[in-house]
């Protein structure tokens, strides 16, 4: 087969992030989960703020979310390495927020359940494609578009994250050379190479 070209990575801005996270807010609740607004407020933040792959937050459940200590385990992830995610106290509040309203509206609560449920599916978590759907429709309507008027794909929001994490130590007048294997662990990378 022909190999497929390298795609440039659309970088999403924080700004940009907060209109798509705005109009995140207002998708409605369907019948296969009436907090679908919440649970995918939840994990495009997740994917932007933590650079999580698309797979990963697929494959999270309930019982990778170490609330007390503010930690995501991604289980056996690309390569078959796992890790640990710290999270920023404000993705914190934010995932304390979601399961509140998950309780509240009495959703499935088991270690097992997945984060980004939803009981039309089997197994019931949201399918990668759904995702994308949704990301482009919100992308879309929060006119966070590239210069043809094409949405990023889900996968930018991971080089956003890299990058905005590197724009903040140079900022910060820190030793990035010296940060770059804490930022390839964090990412799940094999090597500060990739």
């Amino acid at each position: 087969p022909k190999p497929a070209p390298v795609v440039t990575p659309r970088l999403v801005s924080e700004a940009e992030m907060g209109h798509v996270l705005v109009a995140a807010r207002q998708l409605p609740p369907s019948a296969d989960n009436p907090l679908r607004a919440e649970t995918f407020y939840i994990g495009f933040l997740l994917l932007f703020c933590c650079g999580l792959r698309r797979g990963e937050l697929m494959r999270l459940t309930l019982g990778d979310i170490q609330e007390e200590q503010a930690l995501l385990h991604i289980r056996l992830s690309k390569f078959h390495k796992s890790r640990w995610v710290p999270l920023s106290p404000s993705v914190t509040l934010e995932l304390r927020k979601y399961l509140h309203e998950r309780r509240r509206k009495k959703l499935p609560m088991a270690p097992e359940a997945f984060l980004m449920w939803s009981q039309h599916h089997s197994p019931e978590v949201y399918s990668a494609e759904r995702l994308g759907v949704v990301w482009y429709q919100l992308c879309a309507s929060a006119r966070v578009l590239n210069a043809q008027g094409h949405p990023p794909r889900v996968h930018d929001l991971r080089h956003s994250a890299a990058v905005l994490m590197l724009q903040r130590w140079y900022a910060q007048g820190a030793d990035v050379q010296a940060k770059l294997p804490h930022l390839a662990a964090y990412l799940g990378h094999v090597s500060a190479v990739s």
